[in-house]
């Protein structure tokens, strides 16, 4: 029998049966079932139920459910904390959500198959075991998350699902559960590392694994997970809600980059006309594999193309000539100051080679003579003399107009509900502070 600390895969498969009955009575047809995320083993049977049925499903978090009820694009509830849209999609498909750090949430659609396949490239690349257990602290609601959840579950394996996230709740579920496999948001780990100081734990070498991604992974955080975890791999994987896994990270891969594409991925870098780029030039990311998503349900993005099976979400960065992959950028962190266009994510890496601990984040602050101009917000607070250093590298390296004007520490660290940094919200603290308390 493989289970979870808690719950027995029986005891999960009979409430995996509750609530296929509960769908079957709704008659909905092919229109797709959102169920409201809550974290919790009920919600992830539902899913699993639905498309077991054939049907179109995914999870909804409350601040995506009030986007849609304003915009009109779901119809009134089945009952309880079932929705459905209001079009047809046979499925079975899983419906996602993205939880970028600004902007409306769009509905991403993707065929179950996809994720079987993406399941299929984790294993066989990770070799890790089929009965390991996983312990999901995120919201489920949010992609890394929700599929970490399928994924076990795909595997006959009850996750551990905690109903929400607390750092202390962390470290005594893994110190009790032993689970072996976590997923997390570089903000949790910097959150889990900040914790782990003051509140001493043995080491919890149960862990094996610690799946990362969503934003860039701070490998001065490499050493301290290691000491907590003594026994786990980091593994830092780069993809998107929309195209999955592209590359995963091995140890051997050259420091900067995010690997090589995984097996069956294709990865070509094309200029703005569409000619293939040779080594080391960068422009957009084109990766065409069996684990893209379909389309849009709901909203869209206009940095998002398809070409000859290729698909593009705005993404820049070159290959190396051994195949290496090299982030550099997304099209949408591109702001303007004084008439000239600045790549926040440029910025923030330069920026991190100074953070010992927690994040930085770098936004752009509305300024009527030069349009923006930049301000970074650090997660910890950082001594004068490095703050001058930093100040003074990113000038020398970037100019006086295109780096940020001071650095800032937050005394609220603000988080979407995925895990990863509320951009905006950063935004708006930045702006409230005064020249006299910079």
């Amino acid at each position: 029998m493989r289970s979870s600390a808690n719950t027995s895969w029986q005891t999960f498969q009979a409430l995996e049966d509750e609530k296929r009955r509960l769908i079957l009575g709704l008659n909905t047809g092919d229109r797709p079932l959102l169920f409201k995320a809550h974290n919790d083993l009920d919600t992830a049977a539902a899913v699993r139920a639905a498309l077991g049925l054939e049907k179109s499903a995914g999870l909804i978090d409350e601040t995506v459910l009030a986007q849609l009820q304003e915009t009109g694009d779901t119809r009134a509830f089945c009952g309880g904390d079932i929705l459905c849209l209001d079009t047809e999609v046979p499925g079975p498909n899983l419906l996602c959500f993205t939880s970028g750090s600004t902007g409306s949430a769009k509905g991403i659609l993707r065929s179950a198959d996809s994720w079987t396949h993406t399941y299929e490239v984790q294993r066989q690349t990770l070799n890790h075991g089929m009965n390991a257990s996983v312990l999901i602290f995120g919201s489920i609601a949010h992609s890394l998350h929700f599929y970490g959840a399928m994924e076990a579950l795909d595997r006959g394996v009850v996750p551990t699902i905690l109903a929400s996230f607390t750092p202390k709740q962390v470290l005594d579920v893994c110190a009790r559960d032993r689970p072996e496999i976590l997923y997390a948001t570089p903000s949790h780990l910097g959150l889990i590392l900040a914790q782990a100081k003051t509140y001493r734990r043995a080491p919890l070498d149960s862990v094996r694994m610690i799946l990362t991604g969503g934003a860039k992974f701070n490998e001065r955080n490499l050493r301290p997970l290691g000491d907590l975890f003594p026994s786990a791999a980091v593994v830092e994987f780069f993809g998107t809600t929309e195209t999955s896994y592209m590359t995963i990270k091995q140890p051997n891969a050259p420091s900067g980059s995010v690997g090589k594409p995984c097996k069956g991925v294709d990865i070509q870098v094309r200029a703005a006309d569409g000619r293939l780029l040779p080594p080391r030039q960068e422009g957009a990311l084109w990766v065409k594999s069996n684990m893209l998503f379909s389309r849009y349900i709901i909203g869209e993005d206009p940095q998002t193309r398809w070409r000859d099976g290729y698909l593009t979400i705005g993404d820049q960065g070159f290959l190396d000539e051994a195949g290496n992959l090299y982030f550099t950028s997304r099209e949408g962190s591109m702001v303007t100051i004084a008439g000239e266009s600045v790549y926040l994510d440029h910025i923030e890496r330069s920026l991190t080679r100074f953070i010992s601990k927690g994040e930085a984040i770098v936004v752009p602050i509305a300024d009527e003579l030069r349009g923006n101009h930049l301000v970074a917000m650090t997660q910890f607070e950082l001594p004068q003399d490095q703050r001058d250093e930093a100040l003074n590298a990113m000038r020398a390296e970037f100019g006086t107009v295109k780096s940020p004007k001071s650095i800032l520490h937050a005394p609220e660290w603000p988080f979407l509900p995925s895990g990863k940094v509320d951009r905006q919200r950063l935004v708006e603290i930045a702006a409230g502070f005064t020249v006299g308390k910079v």
